[in-house]
This record gives structure tokens, C-alpha cells and sequence, in this order.
């Protein structure tokens, strides 16, 4: 009986050995043993940068959505993937994007699909210089480069632009459109923007637009939303004006009215 009982754990231990991890990014409790963050995605055993205002920053957009590379080898797939596609056609850990300091290159990972860039399939193992504005096909999920300067950014991709928009969130190689009444900003992909980065919490401000004037609500986000460096309190609004600077976590983008056509503006 002694030695059976040596061999149990006390109940502490065991309860303490059990206990989930908390991301430090977006703060969601995960299952025991988690490498990555069932919410965010961020790696569990990394350390987070400060959250600050971000360095301008290479990008890869769909056209609709976008998502922000870091520093050094950023890994394309559909498992644990630095950019997550969730198209069938690409593979598990598909491709490597590295920036550095001369540019950035990819590599593919030997996928079952293959990566082209510029129509040009590219051999397994070996990097190959990706320029702003360029085109980057894994498997059947299509890419551009976005410089830090916006190189290659909305203005260069054919997609079609929303007729109702009353405003715009623009910056970072980013353009989103605003409509009358209220959208949903964060980084699931629920909201009716979505901007993709681990800081951004899931669920992370309103946007709400009624006539002349608008307005954002912090919806309680971790990591705070940003009026022109004045941190908007959680559950409260702000009234926007033209240009105004909102930083969600450490995104920054602008506000701007939409443009009225002479014809309308006469009506």
C-alpha cells in the first residue's frame, strides 16, 4: 500500500501538471500541452514582441484579405502555418516565404500541387526572388507581395470594389471598405473585416456610420484601439474624422470618407 501510494501524485501536482496555457498574445486559456494557440495562432513557447507601434512590414493579400510576414522564414499551409490558406489544393507546410534584408524569396516544400510564380512552376528546395506586385500560385491559392511602401498593394489587384462604401480604412498595403450602418473588425474570420494579425483580438472594434458621422467601439479587445495615439477604452466610442489615424493592437490604418461622384453630390 505504501508504494502505491508513493506513486501517486498529490492531487496539487496533478491539478498543476493539468492546467491549460494561457496565450500572452490574445490571452485565450488552451488545452494542456498546446504548441500553438487555438484562437490566434501564435506559438506558445515564443516570447511576444511589445506591442507597439509596428514597423512597416512585407505583406501578402488575396486581394480581400491580408496578412503580414515577419522577419525571416514565414511558412505557407494549411497546419500551423505562419499564413494559413485553407484551400484544399495546398499542402500542409506547402511553401517558405523568408524576408530578409535584400528582399524576399520563396521556396516550396516539395507540396503535391506546386508553387508558380508568375505562371513559372518552381523547383523543390530552391528560393526564388519574389518582387512586390508579383503573383504567387500555391496550389490553386493565388498571392501577391505587398512592399512596406505599398508596392503592390490594393491599388494594383483587380478586384471589385464594393458599391456602397461610404468610407475607407486604408494603410499598410491595405484598403477595406466601410458601409452605412455598422461593421465588425477583428481577426476572426466572422467579422466583416478582418485583419490578420495575432495582436488584433478575435472580436475587436465597430466601425458604425450613420449619414455625416462616424463613430468605433472598442468591443474589448486584449491589446487596445487607438484614436490618433489616445487609447479608446473598452466598451466605449469615439467619434472619427477624415484622416484620423486608428491603430488596432499595432496596425495602424486611416479613415476616409469615400469620394462623391459629382453627379451624386448634386442630387
Amino acid at each position: 500500500m505504501n508504494e502505491t501510494t508513493q506513486q501517486i501524485a498529490p492531487a496539487a501536482e496533478k491539478t498543476q501538471a493539468m492546467a491549460g496555457i494561457e496565450c500572452p498574445v490574445c490571452l485565450t486559456a488552451n488545452v494542456p500541452l498546446s504548441v500553438w494557440c487555438a484562437e490566434c495562432g501564435f506559438r506558445l513557447d515564443s516570447t511576444p514582441g511589445e506591442v507597439s507601434v509596428s514597423e512597416p512590414r512585407y505583406s501578402v493579400t488575396d486581394g480581400q484579405q491580408t496578412v503580414f510576414l515577419k522577419p525571416g522564414e514565414n511558412v505557407v499551409g494549411r497546419l500551423n502555418a505562419d499564413v494559413f490558406l485553407s484551400d484544399p489544393s495546398v499542402s500542409r507546410r506547402h511553401a517558405v516565404i523568408t524576408v530578409g534584408d535584400d528582399g524576399v524569396t520563396v521556396r516550396d516544400e516539395n507540396s503535391a500541387n506546386g508553387t508558380r510564380l508568375d505562371g513559372q512552376t518552381l523547383t523543390a528546395g530552391e528560393a526564388h526572388e519574389w518582387k512586390p506586385g508579383r503573383t504567387v500560385e500555391f496550389g490553386s491559392a493565388r498571392l501577391k507581395l505587398v512592399s512596406p511602401e505599398g508596392e503592390g498593394a490594393a491599388e494594383d489587384i483587380e478586384v471589385a470594389q464594393p458599391v456602397d462604401a461610404v468610407a475607407w480604412l486604408r494603410g499598410a498595403g491595405m484598403e477595406f471598405p466601410l458601409k452605412e450602418g455598422s461593421t465588425s473588425i477583428g481577426r476572426r474570420p466572422g467579422n466583416e473585416i478582418v485583419i490578420p494579425d495575432p495582436y488584433v483580438s478575435g472580436s475587436h472594434a465597430t466601425i458604425t456610420i450613420e449619414g455625416d458621422t462616424a463613430s468605433i467601439t472598442d468591443t474589448g479587445s486584449a491589446n487596445g484601439t487607438y484614436i490618433n495615439d489616445a487609447r479608446l477604452e473598452a466598451g466605449n466610442s469615439a467619434a472619427l474624422s477624415e484622416g484620423d489615424t486608428i491603430r488596432f493592437a499595432r496596425v495602424d490604418l486611416r479613415f476616409e470618407w469615400a469620394v462623391q461622384d459629382e453627379d451624386e453630390s448634386e442630387i
